[in-house]
């Protein structure tokens, strides 16, 4: 009943209230009270935590100090570029970490049966991915892009749950899709290609639904 206070859930822009250059470049800034992220927030470890509003800010004093050296790049300072780039880096250095459980997966000297069928339906799933997109038109040098890329926000997404447990990990705007056309350029690709990967956004438009996260804890619930 009272505008200036923020409504449970609404949330109130106070980035209007920032007239002046270079601070109203900071742009839609909402504040808002969700008690449900209020009640998850104690569970979250404080360096995640942290992260969460530190690197918000931060993001909106990048586009602040943009406006002071007059830069006039347009999608500047790239935000969904930066997020996809964290996202591959977090992939990658789970992988490193791994690397040694890896190597051993494939050791078929040792590795058991299930270790066998895992492998079998990897390769089976992904040689499925292939044929599909080839069928379709699709080039292998796209193919390759945007399923790596793909992957490797997904092994991103499981960790992020496995190690934080929130059920939010949303992803707008950022999947491999839009990234690979924005960091390599569309004349690299044929129109058939950008075609078919037009076709894949109804599943890389964000990833608050994606399986992976569904599928490790699925894993853990048998485990415990």
């Amino acid at each position: 009943f009272i505008p200036t206070v923020p409504t449970l859930g609404r949330p109130i822009n106070i980035g209007r209230y920032f007239t002046e250059t270079p601070w109203n470049a900071i742009g839609w800034l909402p504040i808002a009270a969700h008690p449900f992220a209020v009640g998850l927030g104690f569970f979250i470890p404080v360096d995640i935590s942290f992260s969460c509003w530190f690197f918000y800010f931060f993001w909106k004093l990048e586009r602040v100090f943009a406006a002071i050296l007059g830069m006039r790049m347009p999608g500047f300072p790239f935000i969904d570029e930066q997020t996809t780039g964290a996202y591959v880096g977090f992939a990658l250095t789970a992988l490193w970490i791994a690397r040694k459980q890896i190597r051993q997966l494939f050791q078929f000297s040792k590795a058991q049966s299930i270790h066998l069928l895992a492998i079998g339906t990897m390769v089976i799933g992904f040689g499925g991915i292939v044929v599909f997109c080839l069928a379709a038109g699709m080039g292998i040098k796209a193919i390759l892009l945007f399923f790596g890329g793909y992957f490797l926000i997904a092994i991103s997404i499981g960790r992020i749950r496995a190690e934080l447990g929130s059920p939010v990990h949303d992803l707008h705007f950022s999947g491999p899709g839009r990234m690979i056309v924005s960091f390599l350029g569309a004349r690299r690709f044929s129109p058939v290609d950008l075609t078919v990967i037009s076709l894949f956004w109804y599943f890389n438009r964000a990833y608050r639904s994606h399986p992976m996260p569904c599928i490790l804890e699925g894993f853990k619930l048998g485990e415990r």
